[in-house]
């Protein structure tokens, strides 16, 4: 039987990993073994004490991937994000989910005036219209949300970035299957590259 991988979901917010792992489960748990034809995953919410104390390095030498739950892309929450993000693991390559959370029929989230620092609400329906800072009076352009987390914590091309709100199963589940591809992708590197590895025979003594 396949040993199942440990995927941690990690917020900065109290109670969002939690409401991730719900959604996907659909039933009020924090953690949750999914069936995927690449091989079992265990997903389990990491409360925000441990996400700040020291036992998140132990939880992540384990894991074989990471979704990071985020709510607001205002300067403090993405500073959180990178203290957090810069926690992982240096030696080895961790790939991660990014769940970018809504509440139910909401369109707006909350970022920073790229200028002053004022805090704004914006919708992604104004992505790519220039908008003016009602503190400093600057124009710049409106990215959308999943744009501005991926350009300002310098995500590659490859990491799986998904809006969701509570009870969004189908959200969540694309999610955990982008971040599975990308597992199963690895794996495959790492077999062909040590394919490549010359290794001496071993040779059956009779």
């Amino acid at each position: 039987m396949t040993q199942p991988r440990y995927i941690p979901v990690l917020a900065i917010e109290d109670g969002l990993a939690a409401d991730f792992v719900a959604t996907l489960a659909g039933d009020a748990v924090e953690r949750f073994d999914l069936p995927h034809s690449s091989g079992p995953l265990t997903i389990r919410a990491v409360a925000v004490d441990v996400a700040q104390g020291g036992e998140l390095e132990s939880l992540l030498a384990e894991a074989a991937g990471l979704i990071v739950v985020s709510r607001h892309m205002d300067a403090t929450s993405l500073e959180d994000l990178r203290q957090l993000l810069g926690r992982l693991p240096a030696d080895g390559f961790l790939p991660a989910a990014y769940a970018l959370h809504r509440e139910s029929g909401r369109a707006e989230f909350k970022m920073s005036c790229q200028h002053c620092g004022q805090k704004l609400w914006v919708s992604d329906s104004q992505e790519g219209r220039p908008g003016r800072c009602p503190g400093c009076k600057q124009t710049f352009l409106i990215p959308s949300q999943v744009r501005h987390l991926a350009a300002s914590l310098q995500l590659d091309a490859e990491s799986p970035v998904r809006i969701f709100s509570r009870g969004d199963t189908a959200a969540a589940a694309a999610l955990v299957n982008d971040l599975a591809e990308r597992l199963a992708a690895q794996m495959a590197a790492t077999q062909n590259r040590k394919k490549n590895i010359t290794m001496r025979i071993v040779i059956d003594e009779e």
